[in-house]
């Protein structure tokens, strides 16, 4: 059918997106990168260099790379996205907005915090007023502003934002969303940073068992949980408890790095292996920690 349509048809750079859709939500990223270069391949041709979904292409593929850790190819693809909203829509779109986030993440894998904060603000500004605060992406703005307070080590303003992100998600999403999961776990880790340890342990404690009943034991995201659940024992210095959670951190990161690792490109490979060494580390942490440990036998290969 595809080939029976116009080789300049905009039919084959949807029928391209939609599969790399498809691909990036089964995890299959290199198939996803290369339909996602199909479909832009297509719409270069368009002599329309506003075309709507020439701008979502760009988008779907600028966030492939950033999760692939590409953040500099990110950023151009974002911002022709965002040029081609600002030709096509009002400045107060959902678009521009959306625009914003997508570019204002970028920025902070980038370290670029006053640059994302900026883009954070607009981005809230347009949502807050198009929507009210019960929306998914307004969520989102508040949990990256918390996010950047939080690399400023500025943790009381980070924590209100984290809080505003969760009555959001909550509100939109219900109670027991992974993304709620997720900013659980960032006020969890805020809490230590506060010295409020016990605050810290109920959002874990929560965090936890949203991750393990909806996404699985053995899912990457519970291996964050666990990672956290090993920081917060170590600052009680139970070192023996902090073990066994980052135990439990590395056997998942190891599982989920055989699944997945043969259909990855190089450089998502290395982000998960990321994840995995960290993992390791974090064990041979908590282990050095416990009474009577020795450099001799952490560093031993036998």
């Amino acid at each position: 059918i595809w080939r029976d349509v116009n080789a300049n048809d905009g039919y084959f750079a949807l029928g391209y997106g939609n599969l790399a859709v498809l691909y990036n939500e089964q995890h299959r990223f290199p198939e996803a990168e290369a339909y996602h270069k199909k479909a832009l391949a297509r719409l270069e041709t368009n002599p329309d260099k506003n075309d709507p979904y020439l701008a979502t292409i760009l988008e779907n593929l600028g966030s492939l790379y950033r999760k692939a850790g590409r953040a500099a190819d990110a950023e151009l693809l974002l911002l022709r996205a965002n040029t081609i909203h600002e030709n096509t829509v009002g400045p107060h779109h959902e678009d521009i907005a959306r625009g914003l986030l997508n570019l204002a993440h970028v920025y902070v894998d980038q370290g670029k915090m006053d640059d994302a904060k900026s883009l954070y603000d607009r981005s809230l500004n347009i949502l807050v007023n198009r929507f009210g605060t019960d929306h998914d992406l307004v969520a989102e703005c508040f949990r990256g502003l918390g996010v950047i307070h939080v690399r400023y080590r500025k943790y009381d303003e980070a924590r209100q934002y984290f809080e505003k992100a969760l009555t959001s998600y909550e509100k939109v999403m219900g109670v027991n969303h992974p993304q709620v999961a997720t900013t659980l776990n960032d006020l969890a880790s805020n809490g230590l940073a506060e010295g409020n340890s016990a605050q810290a342990r109920d959002y874990l404690k929560r965090a936890m068992s949203i991750r393990a009943q909806i996404l699985g034991s053995d899912h990457p995201d519970v291996a964050e949980s666990h990672e956290s659940y090993s920081r917060f024992y170590r600052l009680q210095k139970d070192a023996l408890s902090g073990l066994k959670a980052a135990a439990s951190a590395h056997k998942i990161r190891g599982k989920v790095f055989e699944i997945v690792s043969a259909g990855m490109s190089e450089s998502d490979a290395l982000t998960v292996s990321r994840l995995q060494q960290n993992a390791a580390n974090s064990f041979f942490s908590c282990y050095a920690e416990m009474p009577g440990a020795t450099d001799t036998h952490v560093g031993s290969a036998s």
